[in-house]
């Protein structure tokens, strides 16, 4: 067994009606309830409640809410999907019990929920309830943490000090500040870090490097993209400069190329591209007729011989 999952049975046991209370004054955000029994309020110990002197209110603290679970079983809650609210890797005791303080719900594929006793007969997942999220900090809907970092997306671990680490988002903010995060390179396995410390990932694009914060590449490839072709020519197929950033041609592209300029022309016109210029090759008149070839037609502009 391993060392965390024998921390269940070294946790402190609570009475009944001590546990009730505590886990009410979660609901309440830290506030005991009034209509406890007034002997279940007085054997609360000291470190656990909390007295506000002006108004007799009586507050949960955080060594409170620690007794309430065991270390693993708190782990297990912060590792929910905040999306989907799926709860993974739950043993049986540890079902149970979260179950029965109302912290998880189970429910199967059709989303009825079912006894924890039943877990296993009929294929069914945990589910983090409003309760859970509360005990351990989880928002409760979408912060704005998750637009620029959707769950299972990427993003760079700026410390200072240290280079940056590209880690995987497994979450959103906790209330301490924190986010999981799966580094991707140096030391595997899941870590909590602070959300300040993460940066979106920049875009790359193919073909060319990351881009810099003053635009170097992008600026590059434009200037190459205006020495190789007029502006008629780009006013023309608009799509070139997509694929002058890209550093690539389409087959679109290099068809409609050979058709306009010839097959030297459209190599030079895709060296262009990749900041390689090429001089247009001459015309080969070779296979044409010897009027043409010398430009003695008529119909090339000049009178032919009598």
């Amino acid at each position: 067994m391993l060392p965390e999952h024998k921390l269940s049975y070294l946790i402190q046991k609570i009475p009944k009606g001590q546990r009730r209370a505590m886990l009410a004054a979660i609901d309440t955000g830290g506030r005991l309830p009034t209509d406890i029994h007034r002997g279940v309020l007085n054997s609360l110990p000291e470190e656990w409640v909390r007295t506000d002197p002006r108004t007799g209110t009586r507050w949960l603290t955080g060594a409170g809410r620690g007794v309430l679970l065991p270390v693993d079983r708190f782990r297990a809650l912060k590792r929910a999907d905040p999306r989907t609210g799926v709860v993974p890797g739950l043993n049986y005791a540890a079902g149970r019990g979260l179950s029965r303080d109302g912290l998880v719900v189970f429910r199967d594929r059709a989303g009825n929920r079912v006894e924890a006793t039943d877990r296993w007969r009929f294929g069914v997942s945990a589910y983090i309830t409003t309760r859970g999220r509360k005990l351990v900090g989880m928002p409760l809907t979408a912060p704005a943490f998750a637009e620029r970092f959707p769950v299972h997306s990427r993003g760079i671990w700026r410390r200072p000090g240290q280079p940056d680490t590209r880690v995987q988002i497994n979450g959103w903010p906790m209330a301490d500040g924190t986010v999981r995060v799966w580094p991707l390179t140096g030391v595997c396995g899941e870590r909590e870090v602070p959300a300040v410390e993460l940066r979106p990932e920049p875009r790359r694009v193919r073909g060319l490097p990351a881009s810099s914060p003053g635009g170097g590449p992008v600026r590059a490839a434009r200037a190459r993209l205006a020495r190789a072709h007029g502006t008629v020519l780009r006013s023309r197929y608009p799509h070139l400069r997509t694929m002058a950033l890209r550093g690539e041609w389409r087959h679109s592209a290099q068809e409609a190329a050979i058709r306009e300029f010839g097959v030297g022309g459209a190599s030079a016109w895709r060296s262009g591209a990749y900041g390689r210029p090429v001089p247009r090759p001459p015309v080969d008149r070779s296979a044409l007729p010897r009027e043409e070839r010398t430009g003695t037609a008529r119909h090339v502009g000049r009178p032919g011989r009598p």
